[in-house]
Formats: structure tokens, C-alpha cells, sequence
């Protein structure tokens, strides 16, 4: 043991010390550093010690770490770890320990004085700490994870700045590779700094904001990254750490969910109380990534309803709501915890979390802090007995903490609205739906547990017939004509709704719904025949100036008819290219025939006066009922079709370069 090398032991505090250094390194070689029960017996030994009379420069750190009251400012902090590191240079402990205890006081210099801080004292305390971190790096003695925490940490030091931390990167990656060239550790570092270095090259705006050598970087970076987690992995398929961090390299790269669903999968098999790897997945999912709400909720609801699962897993829906939370507008912020199905989610997560953590009572503060927030006071007169030692600075200082409790007091005889469950499992149903339908889901096996979920409510509420129980049967029924295009088991369950609930509003307008399908079903055998080669079906209709208007009046032209709208944003948005192939090739025979969906004439006359869209138009102010919108079966706008000299369809659909490349193409054959 260092410890014994160092020249500080002495028989009235040795035992203690040994204990201390111990315990220490056995929560070192853990993942985390915060187990509660291995931190109470470093800091009982480390106490001990001291008071026997211990001057060992490294329990002085220990002690520091875990000993000194937590109420005592940042400044006695930074001056106490500042001293542990003056101190442990002096010392003849082995480089690792020294950069570690330096690494500490540079942190909570930086923590407590921010930009302020004092060169002096940051040179005093980590002005050797890569000098430390090489001493370590080039003894083949160090322990491979030792040199990959160090290092880790030694970069964290310099995470906001992208030129320290490249260097510090450079100078450290010789003698890693050197040493520990087949150690997975080695290549998992890479893989981590190089994201970061990606990152660092990208910046953290808008992906529009990013410059064309910021993106440059970004990719070669990852590309490096993701050869150098491919190599660690190979090293190493048990590493839970390459997993995560593989999931992190797919959030820059974007290469697909499947992706992140693999190395998710992969990461969950290694250790199913995972936190990080479930917390990962819900920040890929969020809207600004590549979900979206309903795919967050989705998620935290598996991670709340598995009994695969542990750990702090079901706490990932409580994150879930406050990235919802997080992003709303400032005045409905507030508002979003009184929300019926908010509440319902949070007592779920933590009723789940306490039933497989009931020793991890520190957790009653977050779930008090909830149900504060939440405005659910009998729950929290339940909590505040069961906070025990309060951490008063986690509800913003005592002041706030005693406010709490007195308004908990005020409303103690006040009982909550019964939330309703119906409503609550509907809700939940809808979500998990839209969350498939996002992710692309198409199929009934896909969607296979959904629908049994129908099905399990359709029982457990088979005596209620209630517009919410109504409703589980019209989503089951609006999977089978939305999303598997199966309009026959649709109108059976649209039927069964009719029969089944027919004092509900949706049973009552059912016969409305059923008519609906069979105009859909219309217009999507419209649609289908409308196939290129087919000779497009002629009209007869006059345009806004009165003139008859058909395709016959176009024989021996190439022809646009394009249906669109002024309200429709695509359709504004392509408008520029469809003027610059008309421009472009009017005078060689190239024609637009406009069908407006608009119903506001006047706003669609100064529209096209102002756009300068000089071709023919068909306009009569229905909308979606528009007379050539039905006869073509027009769904969605923008609708194009391209036609011959002859009336014969082209292609459908054509956007940007394509439909000025088709045009060209056409006149070309005339």
C-alpha cells in the first residue's frame, strides 16, 4: 500500500487510515464513487484518524472529501482541497494520487470563483497535473483503468475549452497506445475524446448556423470515433461503458434508430439496471434529436413497466416529463404539473423505484419536491416524515423547505380530485400509438401489443359504455384504416362502435365515420389509376377569368396541373422552382393549369397577382371539396401531374430539379 511508502503511518491511526484508503479504493473500482453506506465508513476512519493524530497528506484529502460539513462555504472548500494539494506534492505518493487530489482542488477553485479564480492558487494546485498524469502514464505498472480514469478526468478538466483540450489529448495518446496499445480502455478513451472533439469542431448552434469546415470536422471526428469504439468493442464485448458511448457517437451521426436500438439492446444485456444507457435513449428520442414527446413518454413507461428492468430505470419517465416540461412556453411551465396524467406518471416511477430500492430513502426529497409541485398534498404530508435528515439546499434553502411544509400543513385536510384511470390508460394508449406511428411502424405485428392492449381494456371495461371506454375502440379501429390500410376490419370495428356504444358521440356518428372510409376508399382507387402512361380523365370547367378550361385546349403541350393552396406551406415553399421551369420553358411549349383548394377568393387573387403566376387557374372556394380535388382524389397538396402532347401522365409528384429535368426531358420528345 502507497500509504505505508509515504512516511505518514503511526500505530494510534493506522487501522483507521488502512480502513479509509480501503474502503476508498474499493468504491474507486466501482462505477460510481457515491455509494452512501462505503462513503459513511470513510469518513468515520478518516475522522479517526485524524483526531489520533494522522498527518498523511492523503487521508487529509479523504477527509476533506468526506469529512468536512457540507454547509461550510465553496471558498473553505477550495482552501482545504488547495492545502491537500501543496501538501501531497511534498509527498512521495505515486504521481496517479497526486494528480487526482490536484485534479479536485482545480475543480473546486473553478467551482467556487468561475473566472475569477486566482491564477496563482490554479498554478499551485494543478499547474503539474499533466506532469503528474504522464508520470503515471509512463509506468506500465499503473492498472489499465486507473489510467483510463485518470485521463478521462484530466480531459473533463478542459471539456469547455477546445484547444486545451485537444492538446491535452495529443499529449497524453503516445504513451496510452504505447503502454496499453490491446487494452479496450485505450481505444474507449479515443472514441470519447474524439466525440468531444467533434463537437467542439460542430459548436452547439443550429445545425443551419454550423459553417461548411465546422461540419467537416464534426464528421472526421466521429469517423474516427466510431472506428476507434468498433476496436474497443471487438477488445472488449462485455464493456458496458463502449455500449453507452456508441450510443452517444449515434446521436451525432444520425445513421438510424435501428442503430440505437442495437447498441441499446446490447448495452441493457450487459446490465439491466442501466440508468445511463435508458436515460441515453430517452435524450435520443427527444424532439429536437430524433423522437418526440410521445416517444419519450413511450419509452419511460417501458422503463417504469418492465420487470427486467431495475434499479433507478423507472425514474427515466420523471426525466422524460421534465424535457417536456423544460420546452413549453414559460406560462404554461408552471401549469404542467397540475396536469392529471403528470401526477399519475410521477406516483407510477416512484412507487415502482422504492419497490425495488426500498433502502434508498435520500430519494423521499425528489418525490416530495413533486408532489409540491404537483399541488398533491395528502402525498406530501405522507413524505415530509420521511425525509429524515432534510437537504435543505435541494428545495432551495431552508426558507423554501419551511414554506413547503407550512402550505402541506394549511391544505392537510384537503383531498385530491380522483384522478381518472379511464382517461389516464386512454391517454397512455394514444401516446404509445403515435410513438409507433413515429418510429414508422406500419405492421399489425408491429403494433401487436397495442392492439392486445385494446383488447385488455375493451374487457377490463366492458360494463361502461362511456365516451372514454368509446374511444379504445375507435383507436383500435383508426390503426386498421390510418396506419395498416385495412379498410374492411376498419368499418367492422367502426360498426361494432355503432352497436356497442350507441349513446356515445362516437357512436352516434358513426354512420358519419363509415361514409368518410368510403370516400377515402374512392379516392384511393382515383389515386391508383392515376398511374404514368394513363391518359389523364378530362374536365370541363371554366377558369377565374371565365374561360373554358380543359385538357383538350392543351393538346401538344407539356402540362403541369398542380392542385396547391395559399395557406399550404409546401406549396409556397416549391412555388420559386415550378416559376423558374415555367419561365424557362413556356416558350418551347410548357403549360400550368392551377387548382386552387383555397376558399378565401380574395386572398387567392391578390396571391397570384403578387406571385406573378400568369398560367390559368381553377378556383371555386371549397376547399377540400374543391370539384377537381374530389374527381382526382386529391388527399394532400402539393399534388402534381405532368402531362404529354397527348394527356397522357408523365410522372406525379415531381419536386425541385426532377420536375424542371422531366419537363426538359418531355419537350425534348415532341
Amino acid at each position: 500500500m502507497a500509504y505505508e511508502k509515504a512516511g505518514h503511518t503511526g500505530r494510534p491511526w493506522d487501522t483507521s487510515a488502512k480502513n479509509a484508503l480501503t474502503e476508498f479504493a474499493r468504491l474507486r473500482s466501482q462505477v460510481t464513487e457515491t455509494n452512501e453506506r462505503g462513503a459513511q465508513i470513510i469518513a468515520t476512519n478518516c475522522e479517526a484518524a485524524v483526531k489520533a493524530g494522522c498527518d498523511d497528506p492523503l487521508i487529509a484529502y479523504l477527509h476533506t472529501r468526506f469529512v468536512l460539513d457540507q454547509t461550510n462555504t465553496p471558498k473553505i472548500f477550495a482552501d482545504a482541497f488547495l492545502k491537500n494539494a501543496q501538501d501531497i506534492q511534498q509527498s512521495t505518493y505515486p504521481s496517479i494520487r497526486k494528480f487526482y487530489v490536484s485534479l479536485r482542488a482545480v475543480q473546486q477553485i473553478y467551482y467556487t470563483f468561475g473566472t475569477n479564480a486566482d491564477s496563482q492558487e490554479i498554478q499551485a494546485a494543478g499547474g503539474r497535473l499533466l506532469e503528474y498524469l504522464m508520470g503515471a502514464l509512463n509506468d506500465k505498472t499503473t492498472p489499465p483503468g486507473e489510467v483510463y480514469e485518470a485521463c478521462l478526468e484530466g480531459l473533463n478538466a478542459y471539456q469547455g475549452d477546445k484547444n486545451l483540450y485537444e492538446q491535452f489529448y495529443n499529449r497524453i495518446e503516445k504513451p496510452l497506445f504505447e503502454n496499453w496499445p490491446d487494452e479496450s480502455e485505450s481505444w474507449l478513451l479515443k472514441g470519447k475524446a474524439h466525440i468531444e472533439m467533434a463537437w467542439h469542431d460542430r459548436g452547439f448552434s443550429y445545425a443551419d448556423k454550423v459553417s461548411e469546415e465546422g461540419w467537416e470536422g464534426f464528421e472526421k471526428h466521429l469517423k474516427t470515433a466510431e472506428e476507434a469504439l468498433n476496436q474497443a468493442w471487438t477488445l472488449n464485448p462485455k464493456d458496458l461503458r463502449i455500449a453507452n458511448t456508441m450510443l452517444v457517437l449515434e446521436l451525432g451521426q444520425g445513421k438510424g434508430r435501428d442503430r440505437m436500438e442495437l447498441w441499446f439492446k446490447r448495452a441493457m444485456a450487459l446490465d439491466p439496471n442501466s440508468y445511463e444507457t435508458c436515460d441515453q435513449k430517452r435524450y435520443y428520442l427527444e424532439p429536437k434529436w430524433y423522437g418526440s414527446d410521445e416517444d419519450m413518454l413511450a419509452f419511460g413507461w417501458e422503463c417504469t413497466e418492465s420487470t427486467n428492468w431495475g434499479g433507478k430505470v423507472p425514474l427515466v419517465l420523471l426525466d422524460a416529463h421534465e424535457a417536456i416540461q423544460r420546452h413549453l412556453d414559460k406560462s404554461d411551465q408552471d401549469n404542467y404539473w397540475t396536469r392529471p396524467e403528470v401526477w399519475s406518471d410521477i406516483q407510477m416511477a416512484f412507487e415502482k423505484f422504492f419497490q425495488l430500492n426500498p433502502d434508498a430513502t435520500s430519494w423521499y426529497h425528489n418525490y416530495a419536491w413533486y408532489a409540491y409541485h404537483c399541488g398533491q398534498w395528502r402525498k406530501l404530508n405522507e413524505l415530509i416524515p420521511k425525509l429524515g435528515p432534510v437537504n435543505y439546499s435541494y428545495f432551495g434553502g431552508k426558507a423554501e423547505f419551511d414554506k413547503m411544509v407550512s402550505l402541506a400543513r394549511e391544505h392537510a385536510g384537503e383531498t385530491n380530485a380522483e384522478i381518472n384511470t379511464t382517461l389516464i390508460e386512454i391517454y397512455r394508449l394514444n401516446t404509445k400509438i403515435d410513438a409507433k406511428v413515429h418510429e414508422g411502424k406500419q405492421t399489425e405485428n408491429d403494433f401487436a401489443d397495442l392492439l392486445q392492449q385494446c383488447d385488455t381494456l375493451l374487457a377490463k371495461h366492458k360494463d361502461e359504455k362511456t365516451d372514454e371506454v368509446a374511444q379504445i375502440l375507435f383507436a383500435k379501429a383508426s390503426l386498421y384504416l390510418q396506419v395498416f390500410d385495412n379498410a374492411q376490419k376498419g368499418r367492422e370495428l367502426i360498426l361494432q362502435l355503432k352497436q356497442d356504444f350507441p349513446e356515445t358521440k362516437l357512436g352516434r356518428n358513426a354512420d358519419k365515420i363509415l361514409a368518410l372510409i368510403e370516400r377515402q376508399e374512392e379516392v384511393k382507387k382515383i389515386n391508383h389509376a392515376l398511374a404514368e402512361g394513363i391518359q389523364f380523365p378530362e374536365f370541363n370547367e371554366k377558369d377565374t377569368a371565365g374561360k373554358p378550361l380543359s385538357i383538350a385546349n392543351y393538346k401538344g403541350k407539356v402540362v403541369l396541373v398542380d392542385f396547391w393552396a395559399t395557406w399550404c406551406g409546401p406549396c409556397v415553399a416549391e412555388l420559386p422552382n415550378v416559376q423558374a421551369t415555367y419561365q424557362k420553358h413556356h416558350a418551347q411549349g410548357f403549360e400550368i393549369i392551377g387548382v386552387s383548394l383555397d376558399a378565401d377568393q380574395q386572398k387567392f387573387e391578390s396571391f397570384i397577382k403578387q406571385k406573378n403566376m400568369t398560367w390559368r387557374q381553377y378556383f371555386d372556394g371549397q376547399a377540400w371539396n374543391n370539384k377537381l380535388a374530389i374527381k382526382y382524389g386529391i388527399e394532400s397538396i402539393p399534388a402534381t401531374f405532368l402531362l404529354d402532347g397527348e394527356g397522357k401522365i408523365i410522372a406525379k409528384d415531381l419536386r425541385g430539379e426532377e420536375l424542371e429535368q422531366a419537363v426538359a426531358k418531355a419537350l425534348a420528345k415532341k
